[in-house]
């Protein structure tokens, strides 16, 4: 194994979304503080930085939705009580110019040449689709085209506490580690490596741990993610073809070549 990819950033990065044709990696980060946002851009070709934590003047209430074709995807939100969309941005991803933004607006898919958006007026859900590179119209009224969903990722499987892989792990866990995990267990077989991590209950708040294992149970990694939380995080580490990346103290991206 060899780390490919060690980032670090300002305020924490909340997500991660993988552009795979044309292999870029975004982040989100945000300052709870200063209730700012702004967004990172790597190559995954070389690790170089395209865009390094820009902000695009939008606000707290908003979020990256997609990223495809050269394009970011953002949605915007009235604010925390109302979280249904309200307007789509997306950002050239070369550039970081504004491309388009549509009012009213959430985003469903993206094609190479259109984007399709939906309305939701009275209750009535409606699909457009519009051109990708300046945001005219294509078809005011249009279905989703009939594509198979794909998943470039592999996800971990997450065990929670009281089911039957849970208990399993967890005791193999304590076996090896003399460790009582907690909460939830993320499970992941890829390339010959068990990649897990799991949480540790420390003055009544929660340690977040990662551990990599070749077939034969043998320790490759092993390292504190996290500490002092309180609660389970979302998500916690997907593997890209062959590199497995990761958030380590909510302010660093790691990317390790399997």
């Amino acid at each position: 194994m060899q780390e490919k990819i060690n980032y670090s950033t300002k305020g924490s990065i909340w997500k991660l979304l993988i552009d795979h044709g044309e292999r870029l990696l975004w982040l989100e980060t945000r300052n709870e503080e200063e209730m700012s946002l702004s967004y990172a851009c790597l190559k995954l070709n070389d690790r170089k930085t395209i865009w390094k934590e820009f902000d695009l003047e939008s606000t707290w209430w908003s979020g990256m939705i997609a990223a495809d074709h050269g394009k970011l995807f953002i949605s915007k939100y009235s604010n925390e009580k109302n979280p249904e969309p309200e307007a789509v941005m997306a950002i050239n991803s070369q550039t970081g110019s504004l491309l388009w933004e549509k009012e009213k607006s959430q985003y469903e898919l993206a094609t190479k040449e259109l984007v399709y958006l939906s309305k939701n007026e009275e209750g009535e859900k409606s699909y457009y689709a519009i051109k990708a590179e300046n945001g005219d119209i294509s078809e005011e009224n249009s279905t989703l085209p009939n594509e198979e969903a794909k998943n470039f990722y592999d996800l971990p499987l997450r065990y929670f506490e009281g089911e039957e892989h849970f208990e399993t792990v967890k005791i193999f866990l304590q076996k090896k580690l003399q460790v009582n995990a907690s909460k939830v267990i993320n499970y992941l077989e890829k390339d010959g490596k068990i990649i897990l991590s799991y949480y540790l209950s420390e003055n009544k708040l929660l340690s977040h741990f990662m551990l990599i294992m070749d077939k034969n149970g043998n320790t490759l990694l092993h390292e504190k993610l996290d500490k002092e939380l309180k609660g389970i995080a979302t998500s916690n580490f997907f593997v890209f073809e062959n590199l497995l990346l990761f958030i380590s103290n909510k302010t660093l991206l790691k990317g390790i070549e399997l």
